[in-house]
């Protein structure tokens, strides 16, 4: 259901333009993993947090590996706060 009480459609279209790529699949939505952390850590590390990601959801969903989106959002430690102070001004303050 929408924000509005009606029905989703039972297909799900994605567009990634910057792809050039549009998707469209029929009877099942495309699970959207989005995963933030600070940044720092490697191509490598995001790439194999991806794949582990995306295996997990294959077995647990039952979806095939194309319909699974990981979108991970690196997050400089001066842009999240607790307590109404930064991460970075948390960290000095501990050291």
């Amino acid at each position: 259901m929408d924000k509005l009480g009606e029905r989703t459609p039972s297909h799900v279209g994605i567009r990634f333009p910057f792809l050039g790529l549009n998707v469209y699949r029929e009877g099942r939505e495309m699970p959207v993993i989005i995963v933030e952390m600070y940044t720092g850590r490697t191509v490598e590390q995001k790439a194999a947090l991806a794949k582990k990601l995306t295996e997990g959801t294959i077995e647990v969903l039952g979806v095939r590996p194309d319909q699974v989106r990981v979108i991970i959002h690196d997050l400089p430690k001066e842009d999240y706060a607790v307590g109404g102070k930064t991460i970075a001004e948390l960290q000095r303050e501990m050291s």
